[in-house]
């Protein structure tokens, strides 16, 4: 039996990374969004949930003010940007409080504590059977890396194909909306994108201000590197309609991506200092993909690949071939292809240029 939820907040990108934190729980389903108080609350009078995300401050009713007034209490997790409130939502037995800009570590925490407390307070039967979720975190919301082991995790030489995927013209973007839109831009689309990188057998490696490095093929071995990555570049540019649903409400332009991708021979292991130990992904593979990456920038929501990796998915997509380009630290032009499954928002002949 799933687990019903609502949201209520005046902030549409809040609601945008709530909804797509729930998505990453199997057990729990998103029944209504409001971004209007006084409609949310007609709605809850007659059709109690389980859980509900309610932002405090709000047009109207506040969010304390419509808690107090409910009939049945849900299991209450109230969003806030200030956490002198968290006294107050205390006091009317909240189960949590989330400041914003709301951090999926945070909202999964406060996810498993709404889970624990439902498993007892339910019968058992209802929320486990043999039909029914597990109130079991999947793992789908578990950390991007499994538990480290020496066989996995061990530094040493691999092939493996690498993805880089970097915002169209963010500095620009940023510079017209709040800085907290900005970070609930990044955080909704480090969400999504990330579960589709998973749901292709990828790895974040990493996060750079507003691109992301991917890596198909470590630290999980897999077959069909290369056209995972692709597949996984295709299905993101998809996602891009997801997050400008809601994102075009504070945002003057939509969310537009350039994606790289290169497949070859890379150092993979875990090093840093005694202070602070990562995962990394080294080689000219890496410099080479982010090189490829930077070629879209006058194409927006394109996908360049090296030509290793079009031997590996030809066939499989529809592919162009572009005019070879001399990208920087290499003696020779290289050839890059494109991946013509996504529409383009500008006409094919734009020149090829590095950022």
């Amino acid at each position: 039996m799933a687990i019903s939820c609502v949201a209520i907040d005046d902030d549409q990108l809040a609601l945008l990374i709530i909804k797509a934190y729930i998505g990453r729980f199997p057990e729990l389903k998103i029944v209504r969004v409001f971004n209007n108080a006084d409609a949310g609350l007609a709605f809850l009078q007659d059709n109690p949930v389980d859980i509900l995300f309610i932002d405090i401050n709000m047009p109207g009713i506040s969010g304390i003010d419509l808690v107090r007034q409910l009939n049945t209490q849900p299991l209450t997790i109230f969003t806030t940007g200030d956490k002198e409130f968290a006294y107050e939502c205390f006091q009317l037995s909240a189960l949590d409080f989330l400041l914003k800009p709301i951090a999926f570590e945070h909202f999964s925490r406060s996810i498993q504590k709404a889970l624990d407390y439902l498993e007892l307070r339910r019968p058992k039967e209802k929320l486990s059977n043999n039909n029914g979720p597990d109130t079991k975190l999947s793992s789908s919301v578990l950390p991007l890396h499994p538990t480290k082991t020496p066989d996995i995790y061990a530094a040493g030489s691999r092939v493996i194909t690498v993805l880089f995927c970097d915002i169209r013209n963010y500095t620009s973007l940023a510079e017209k909306v709040e800085t907290k839109h900005t970070v609930a831009l990044l955080q909704s689309y480090y969400s999504i994108m990330t579960e589709v990188i998973k749901q292709h057998h990828g790895t974040v490696i990493q996060y750079v201000g507003d691109e992301i490095f991917a890596a198909f093929g470590a630290p999980i071995a897999h077959e069909r590197n290369e056209l995972n990555a692709v597949a996984c570049a295709v299905q993101m540019i998809k996602q891009l309609g997801t997050l400008n649903k809601l994102s075009h409400l504070v945002l003057p332009q939509p969310v537009q991506v350039g994606i790289g991708i290169n497949a070859g021979e890379v150092f993979v292991g875990t090093i840093g200092s005694a202070d602070k130990m990562d995962y990394s992904v080294t080689g000219d593979t890496v410099n080479t993909g982010k090189r490829i990456e930077s070629l879209t920038k006058n194409k927006p929501n394109s996908i360049f690949i090296s030509e290793t990796v079009y031997q590996k998915v030809k066939g499989h997509f529809s592919i162009k071939f572009l005019n070879p380009v001399l990208v920087k630290g290499k003696q020779k032009e290289m050839a890059v292809f494109e991946v013509t499954n996504t529409p383009l928002s500008v006409t094919s002949d734009s020149p090829l240029q590095e950022d």
